[in-house]
């Protein structure tokens, strides 16, 4: 059993037994659970989108994968017109993709003030029923203010994840762009 459904199940129970104190309540429990579990879901969403990004990266043929710049420069010169449409299509699409993945990155990132949030509020939470002499929904809520933290880092690292898969597609567009400038500038210019 996942430590997040562990963790579920204890709180659950818990916020059954709650009795009322000022913070340390069952709708308070609930609405801090639902806020959890949508950031979860959410960052979970992320790490999908991440995930199949990552993958179409790995499957694409990517000329900096296999090729030098001197090289790319050679494929420039060396083929006919159709074949440097066709680079210049791969160059303006490896620059938006990377556009595309910085933007993720950044609604990624938006997610640490929510995941912040929680920390904040599972830890007032855990002192205001540490006051009210509630020890097991205590450290339930201390468990809550762990699993916050924790999920805050991998929002984090998720986020820093999205930018160098933009990096690696930026590259690919500048190094495809440079080889063009550099037969433009030779005299064989698009």
């Amino acid at each position: 059993m996942s430590f997040r459904i562990k963790l579920l199940m204890v709180s659950i129970s818990l916020s059954t037994n709650v009795l009322s104190a000022h913070h340390c309540d069952q709708e308070t429990w609930r609405t801090l659970l639902n806020r959890q579990i949508s950031t979860e879901d959410r960052y979970n969403q992320y790490t999908k989108e991440f995930n199949q990004a990552l993958s179409s990266y790995e499957s694409q043929t990517l000329l900096s994968k296999h090729f030098t710049e001197k090289q790319v420069i050679e494929l420039w010169v060396k083929y006919e017109d159709r074949f440097n449409v066709q680079l210049k299509n791969h160059m303006n699409t490896a620059y938006q993709v990377s556009e595309a993945l910085l933007k993720q990155a950044y609604v990624v990132s938006t997610e640490l003030d929510e995941t912040q949030s929680l920390v904040s509020s599972w830890q007032s939470m855990a002192k205001h029923c540490e006051r009210s002499k509630l020890p097991r929904q205590t450290e339930s809520a201390s468990l809550h203010v762990v699993g916050s933290q924790s999920l805050a880092r991998d929002i984090n690292t998720l986020s820093g994840k999205f930018r160098q898969l933009s990096s690696r597609y930026h590259n690919e567009a500048t190094m495809i762009d440079a080889a063009r400038h550099d037969k433009v500038s030779s005299g064989d210019g698009l």
